[in-house]
């Protein structure tokens, strides 16, 4: 394969591509019409889904903590000015992942994942939000402790399950609401949780295994149920980023009519092994659902079968804007930032990192360390911004290349489509100066609108 190809023209990538509420075909809010289907890509509103549709959905609800006691102690219009800031950033999260705010109830908030628009992860879209809020709470209560103000904290609470979709109220003042136990689960959820948690029920968790880790919290009386109900904490991101990944790890999954895929990538990596300074390069290319992730899921393994490395930056259409989201996220995993791990435990194995792979600790260590967001009392490098993104991809470039010295390295970037413009650079960059025992191998949809390499279409 090429390792310097010529490379086309390629237009910021400034949107999130979504889904068209039609024909499910990939969009992109500039788009003006679907390109499968030519309808106009925009949502029909709530109301013009129509009464009584029945429909799988995932309900969140959210409810500030002891609201009557800061009533009490503070003034009303300083209090409701918290309130909307904290029902702003839940707005805010909830959209980020394609949610639908069907309710302010006083301060909780109602939330609808797959009404009205329907993805097929929308359980794990729920469990995502619900953390971004107590993230994004987190930082609110850090800003107002200068103020003096006291610290809100939430309750989430998320069960999946069927819903009929009504409308209620009258003509000019209804609201169209899902109705039945779902939303009423999933605020007795809400009130079982402790501060700042987030608790989701035994449908919901069957729905994430593996894309969460979760704390089994037993079987636990919740008002208005007769039977008690099995509920589970979510403690964190869990081992797996797709749901391809989460079930290879349930169970193997058979690979079918790929026979022509699977040996070009076989000698791929083949020709790795025996070229110590020659990387291979791979843009498999093709509509959702025909097989990419699959295709690299066998190459993982036989990789591990040969004792390689591995390594994988996976791009999230939440984070299309996110400077370098998908390698920071991988570095962050590899170096088993916690949240129990402390800024200068960071540092610390980010300076290991570093020392290990032989890079000049005095800029490799501040760069990766801003990248990641970690603190650091380093003196200042003197570089320009675009010089500074630079030497960036620079490090990131001779990270990958040290991955390969003792044993032959595959690097997955996976939905390049989603990459931001940086990670993009950083992939531009490794065709040109990457070096050593690496296969790097990258999927994208057919409408990515760069193509940093020759494809395989499959």
């Amino acid at each position: 394969m090429p390792t310097g190809p010529e490379f086309e023209a390629r237009k910021p990538a400034d949107v999130i591509a979504t889904t068209c509420f039609h024909c499910g075909a990939e969009i992109r809010p500039d788009m003006v019409a679907c390109a499968r289907c030519g309808q106009r890509p925009t949502p029909p509103s709530p109301a013009a889904i129509g009464d009584g549709q029945r429909r799988q959905l995932t309900v969140m609800f959210c409810d500030l903590a002891d609201s009557t006691g800061y009533w009490a102690r503070l003034d009303p219009e300083e209090f409701l000015e918290m309130v909307r800031a904290y029902q702003g950033l839940c707005r805010q999260a909830v959209q980020r992942f394609d949610g639908h705010v069907a309710q302010y109830l006083g301060d909780g908030v109602l939330v609808y994942f797959g009404y009205p628009l329907a993805h097929e992860d929308d359980a794990a879209r729920a469990l995502h939000a619900g953390l971004a809020i107590i993230d994004a709470l987190a930082k609110f209560n850090e800003s107002n402790d200068d103020r003096g103000r006291p610290r809100l904290s939430v309750r989430v609470g998320i069960h999946t399950g069927p819903v009929v979709t009504g409308r209620l109220g009258t003509e000019d003042r209804g609201e169209m609401l899902a109705l039945g136990t779902t939303p009423n689960l999933a605020a007795r959820l809400q009130g079982a949780a402790a501060l700042d948690t987030v608790v989701v029920s035994q449908a919901t968790s069957r729905l994430v295994q593996g894309l969460f880790e979760l704390e089994d919290l037993g079987a636990q009386p919740l008002k208005g149920l007769a039977t008690p109900e099995r509920i589970y904490r979510v403690v964190g991101r869990g081992p797996a980023r797709t749901r391809l990944e989460a079930a290879r790890m349930a169970r193997s999954l058979p690979l079918y009519g790929r026979e022509a895929e699977t040996a070009m990538l076989a000698k791929c990596w083949s020709d790795v092994k025996q070229a110590p300074s020659r990387p291979q390069f791979v843009l498999l290319r093709g509509e959702p659902g025909v097989g990419k992730s699959r295709l690299v899921d066998w190459l993982e393994g036989v990789v591990t079968a040969d004792g390689g490395q591995r390594l994988a930056w996976r791009s999230s259409p939440y984070h299309a804007n996110a400077a370098l989201y998908p390698v920071a996220e991988s570095l962050a995993r590899a170096l088993e930032f916690g949240a129990d791990v402390d800024a200068a435990a960071r540092l610390a194995r980010i300076a290991g990192l570093v020392e290990q792979t032989g890079l000049a600790a005095g800029t490799a260590v501040p760069l990766l360390a801003d990248m990641l967001g970690v603190p650091h009392t380093s003196p200042p490098l003197g570089m320009t911004p675009e010089r500074r993104k630079v030497a960036t991809l620079e490090v990131l470039c001779d990270l990958v290349a040290a991955q390969s010295r003792e044993h032959p390295a595959l690097l997955v970037v996976e939905d390049l489509h989603w990459a931001d413009p940086t990670t993009r650079d950083l992939v531009e960059l490794l065709t040109t100066r990457l070096a050593g025992r690496v296969l790097v191998v990258l999927t994208a949809r057919p409408n990515l609108d760069w193509q940093p390499l020759p494809s395989l279409p499959i």
